[in-house]
């Protein structure tokens, strides 16, 4: 715990039941550097914790958030392609606008110029697993001759191909 002391469990409760403040948020005004201790102290009350998502959640930053796989996650959790923790994959969302209709679950949406955080419709290119298999391996075959005419190279410091 840290040398900061937590209210009384009659505070601690009205704060977090009836002023609906977050275990961060109570943290943050008594001076306790980690959140988990006021869980904790609330749970031993036998308090029940929240489990905040969306707007409510303590980490939340506008519902738009990197999903780990380098794609942007939008926050839909109604949506029928969100997944467990409420968002949808952004590019998803641009195709269904773009298409008139959700993708199916046999196609994909390509990034045109393979950049994932490009989302702009005019980036965007709806296919089935096979032509976008076909699509990547095109590009693939591309890398040899660019190597061999000097107009790119691998940088080994960069750890990537980049253009002389």
């Amino acid at each position: 715990m840290s040398k900061r002391k937590l209210p009384s469990d009659e505070v601690l409760c009205d704060l977090y039941v009836n002023q609906n403040k977050n275990a961060g948020e109570i943290a943050k005004m008594y001076g306790v550097k980690y959140r988990g201790n006021v869980i904790v102290k609330l749970r031993k009350m036998g308090v029940e914790i929240r489990q905040d998502k969306g707007e409510n959640h303590h980490n939340w930053k506008g519902g738009r958030t990197g999903k780990g796989d380098n794609y942007i996650g939008i926050w839909m959790p109604d949506h029928e392609r969100a997944d467990n923790q409420g968002y949808v994959y952004e590019h998803t969302l641009i195709a269904e606008k773009k298409y008139g209709r959700l993708p199916n679950k046999s196609e994909v949406v390509h990034h045109i110029n393979l950049d994932k955080h490009n989302n702009d419709e005019d980036n965007l290119y709806l296919c089935d697993y096979i032509k976008h298999t076909k699509l990547h391996r095109s590009i693939d075959r591309m890398i040899r001759p660019l190597l061999e005419k000097g107009i790119i190279r691998f940088d080994e410091v960069l750890g990537e191909y980049i253009i002389n």
